[in-house]
């Protein structure tokens, strides 16, 4: 106990010597053989004398003691902060200890004195600096940025600009920390506990409810810098209670340059909701790196910037704020697939969307490069196209690629009824062939039969496939059933822990989604069944390959593939129209979903309402696009057909009669 006793009177004393020499530090640093005790003062480190080792280590553990840390853990980093009264004063002591070379402990001890701030004249060096700092902070409006290297000082300034503000504006002033360094009492601060639900984002939307003049947080120490340059969402409810997000948007502006000319430049910025504050956004990058370095004028620099505040607003509206290496290769297919209908809407047109996807090549590409995007870009996209019997190859927009899913905007053919290159169902008989595609599969890979009547009969995407579980299916399925339910979760973690990317295995709209159990659909559940449990696995997945790993999203696609050779070989024989039609225009694993698509309107005579209801799409004109035109065409030579019934052959002679003499 008398050495405890003693030990604890040196670290007093010793906390003592710093307050009366003012320093903002105090440091133990290790030797071979003693600890030397340095100060910190106005930046520099000042010696201050020595301590044995076995004294010096007894020192550390107690002041550990007080931080509430780990005594007997020597081995890695350990901050923590306790309070203490010195000389009438009170103060807020932040320790952190460093394990050394030596097998011993660094400590180094932040000084805060509570309810004390140094004037602004005091804290700058001239006159000048402390009046230009009070000329900041009298502004109405603004954001207030200080940043500098550990121990520059940024707590103190912060505190003296904030009490500047309290004393001599009479502002109110309300601060969000973590941790709260220095308890001040004309302030009214919020400690952060995450535990309890005080969030930076909790507590600023909670602010704003106050009225504060000015808000002082410490965030951006440990915060996530994102679209929005934070994850808060800045409400304001000035008018009515509405709560309006923040957006991009386009600033043209002359800036000085380093040899004083003036040059125009485009900056993508953020404007607060709800207000006239705009302030750049780091995005701009981009725009200097790709845009200006193509030598585009001035006005083709802005369009370009248009089009990409028109993708990042689309995020912000669908997802709210996310990060730069949040956003992902579904972002963009989500984006140009809302264009599309706004095409088939007439709301825009091809040019403009075209456009835009090649902006958009061009930024996933840029964020590829500066590593925000872990995915793989296919960058090599090519067509052929054939004029005057002449084959040329054409690159195409990365984002075509079968593999994404992409509903491909229509291209204009003169004299081509059918539009768009991807196709979404077989030109004629449907049932048929869905039937033969499927028996095709059984035959090559059965693995992934199922998936594919799942595809057909319910409508899934194939990363929705191949994130299906054994438990996502009812515990028993008959061939009375007309249907059955699987719920469509985002299995990623679960099923492919050691997959880093999951642009194939992404689950777009997770539910509760109805399957069609009909005919060769309950057969195809059966023999999977009997195939999945003969298969030695730990995986719980639905899809798993013959050496029991599960089936990822690329796998699928080049087994879809492979069946989808062999189907059209068959079709050569059988059927050379058809087979010409599907070898003219694209298609991969999500063609399952159109032929589901028309499968429901078609042959069960669903209308459009219904079948986006069992597709999950927000919108018909979703499903819309969805609809292929051969088989509206089709449609049209029923009539033909229909004509016999309702004409005599005379009256059919005499129109062809009439149109003649028209011509003439």
């Amino acid at each position: 106990m008398e050495q405890e006793s003693i030990i604890k009177h040196k670290c007093e004393q010793l906390l003592l010597r710093a307050s009366h020499f003012d320093a903002s530090d105090l440091h133990l640093l290790p030797g071979e053989h003693q600890y030397k005790i340095m100060f910190r003062k106005y930046g520099q480190f000042i010696h201050a004398g020595e301590l044995q080792s076995d004294v010096a280590n007894r020192m550390i553990s107690y002041f550990k003691f007080l931080s509430s840390l780990d005594i007997s853990e020597k081995r890695k980093p350990q901050s923590g902060a306790f309070q203490k009264q010195l000389n009438k004063h009170y103060y807020s002591f932040r320790i952190s200890t460093l394990p050394s070379a030596f097998q011993k402990e660094s400590l180094a001890i932040r000084l805060l004195r509570q309810n004390y701030t140094l004037p602004i004249a005091t804290l700058c060096y001239d006159t000048k600096t402390a009046t230009e700092l009070c000329q900041l902070v009298t502004q109405s409006q603004g954001l207030l940025l200080i940043s500098g290297a550990t121990g520059s000082g940024k707590t103190t300034s912060l505190y003296s600009l904030v009490q500047y503000c309290s004393n001599e504006l009479s502002r109110h002033v309300i601060s969000l920390e973590d941790p709260v360094e220095s308890s001040q009492e004309q302030l009214l601060q919020i400690q952060v506990n995450e535990r309890a639900g005080v969030t930076y984002a909790t507590g600023l939307k909670a602010i704003l409810r106050h009225s504060p003049d000015v808000i002082y947080t410490n965030m951006f120490k440990t915060f996530k810098i994102s679209i929005n340059t934070s994850n808060i969402k800045f409400y304001f409810e000035r008018r009515g209670g509405f709560c309006l997000k923040n957006k991009f948007c386009v600033i043209q502006r002359e800036v000085l340059t380093f040899d004083n000319t003036k040059e125009t430049k485009i900056i993508m910025s953020i404007r607060f909701a709800n207000s006239e504050i705009v302030y750049p956004h780091p995005i701009t990058r981009f725009i200097e790196d790709i845009l200006e370095r193509r030598k585009f004028e001035i006005n083709t620099i802005k369009a370009y910037a248009e089009d990409l505040k028109g993708f990042l607003n689309y995020i912000v509206e669908e997802e709210g704020d996310i990060g730069l290496k949040d956003i992902k290769i579904q972002h963009a297919i989500n984006y140009l697939n809302f264009l599309n209908e706004r095409i088939y809407l007439n709301q825009i047109g091809e040019y403009t969307y075209k456009r835009r996807a090649k902006v958009l090549e061009w930024f996933f590409k840029w964020l590829k490069d500066k590593d925000y995007l872990d995915e793989k870009l296919h960058s090599d996209v090519y067509a052929n196209m054939f004029i005057e019997n002449k084959m040329i190859i054409i690159k195409k927009n990365m984002f075509d690629h079968p593999e994404y899913g992409l509903v491909l905007a229509k291209e204009e053919r003169t004299g081509n009824l059918l539009g768009s290159e991807v196709i979404h169902d077989f030109p004629n008989n449907r049932i048929e062939y869905m039937k033969t595609f499927l028996e095709f599969t059984l035959s090559v890979v059965p693995e992934i039969a199922l998936g594919i009547a799942l595809q057909f009969f319910g409508g899934l995407r194939k990363g929705e496939v191949v994130n299906l579980t054994i438990d996502a299916f009812p515990k028993t399925i008959t061939n009375k059933d007309p249907y059955y339910i699987v719920i469509v979760l985002d299995r990623f973690d679960e099923i492919f822990e050691n997959k880093i990317s999951s642009v194939h295995e992404q689950v777009k709209v997770p539910r509760n989604q109805i399957v069609l159990n009909l005919g060769i659909a309950h057969e195809i559940y059966t023999l999977h069944l009997k195939r999945r449990n003969k298969i030695k696995t730990t995986s719980n997945a639905m899809f798993v390959s013959g050496k029991g790993t599960p089936i990822c999203g690329q796998t699928y696609i080049k087994k879809f593939n492979y069946v989808k050779e062999l189907f059209l070989d068959y079709m050569l024989i059988k059927d050379r129209r058809t087979y010409e039609y599907l070898t003219l225009h694209e298609w991969s694993s999500h063609f399952g979903r159109g032929v589901f698509t028309n499968f429901l309107l078609d042959d069960l005579g669903w209308d459009l309402e219904d079948v986006r209801l069992m597709r999950h799409d927000k919108r018909v004109d979703t499903t819309q696009i969805y609809r292929d035109k051969i088989v509206l065409i089709n449609k049209a030579k029923t009539i033909l057909d229909v004509i016999p019934k309702i004409m005599q052959q005379e009256d059919i002679d005499h129109l062809k009669n009439v149109s003649k003499m028209l011509r003439k």
